[in-house]
């Protein structure tokens, strides 16, 4: 396995997390109706070629729109949500997440996530072509909830389970 290695984190109030988000995960955007008592951060780490961005967020909404000047490319976001809840929505679909829960989010397309408590989500990095490889010519599955094995034994609930489901980083 290939080490990890880390980088500059983002970290701190309303500005610089939208920052570090803008420089890591490209045309994204934080508004929350109360900025001034935001707190959240972005850390960027690599294992191999693969960059997987640490997010830590208070309550906002995160906005994919279509203006691009901050674009980064073509890349599919697997999310794996780590502590929290969030409602991500994207192309007329829709995950809510909980802890252990996994979703894919292509940064082609405008995406809205919402998060009313706050969260931690790990988001894995992977171009465009990895993912058309993969899938052929099937449809990426976006904003759809990959529910943790754990997470469908409490809630009852039938969904694919995600294969990092039953890892919990601290």
């Amino acid at each position: 396995m290939a080490a990890m290695h880390a980088s500059t984190p983002g970290s701190g109030g309303f500005e610089s997390s939208n920052d570090a988000l803008r420089r890591i995960c490209g045309a994204y955007r934080v508004v929350c109706d109360r900025w001034w008592e935001f707190r959240g951060s972005v850390r960027v780490q690599r294992i191999g070629s693969l960059e997987l961005a640490d997010i830590h967020f208070s309550p906002c909404t995160v906005i994919r729109d279509h203006r691009d000047e901050h674009y980064r490319g073509d890349h599919v976001f697997l999310i794996y949500q780590v502590d929290g809840h969030a409602r991500m929505r994207q192309r007329g679909c829709e995950a809510n997440l909980g802890p252990g829960d996994c979703t894919v989010i292509d940064s082609r397309y405008p995406s809205v996530f919402e998060t009313p408590q706050g969260f931690r989500q790990c988001s894995f990095h992977f171009p465009i072509d990895v993912f058309q490889q993969a899938f052929g010519r099937a449809p990426v599955p976006l904003a759809r909830t990959f529910s943790s094995a754990r997470r469908r034994q409490n809630e009852h609930t039938h969904s694919i389970e995600c294969p990092a489901g039953n890892r919990h980083s601290a």
